[in-house]
């Protein structure tokens, strides 16, 4: 256990230490994205969420996830989609990505809205 505890503070303090380079390394093996190809997808999208439009920041504190980019992904094709922020990325997780169960949702806002 103690093995453990070590290795897990090393690990952390290497992240501390590059988390560029650890960045780099867990967009290319999660997505297949190389850290430039992240950085132009999000400069072609103006810094902001591809639905929302929010300003993405990358920030070097862990807690601040509101406005940290996300790389949207099919989870089917694997394909990366683009880049949201957090609140869209879960939205669009919550609903498993189903274009009809989005519809269905939209139609119930709309229809709250009428009442």
């Amino acid at each position: 256990m103690r093995k453990l505890k070590e290795s897990n503070k090393y690990f952390r303090e290497y992240y501390a230490n590059n988390r560029l380079a650890s960045k780099g390394y867990m967009i290319k093996h999660k997505f297949g994205l190389t850290l430039e190809e992240f950085e132009s997808i999000l400069k072609n999208q103006k810094n902001k969420c591809a639905i929302c439009k929010m300003k993405l920041e990358v920030h070097k504190e862990r807690n601040i996830t509101k406005t940290r980019p996300c790389i949207d992904h099919c989870h089917i094709t694997k394909k990366v989609r683009g880049i949201l922020c957090a609140q869209c990325n879960r939205g669009l997780g919550h609903f498993n990505d189903d274009i009809k169960m989005l519809k269905k949702a939209i139609r119930y806002l709309s229809n709250q809205r009428k009442t």
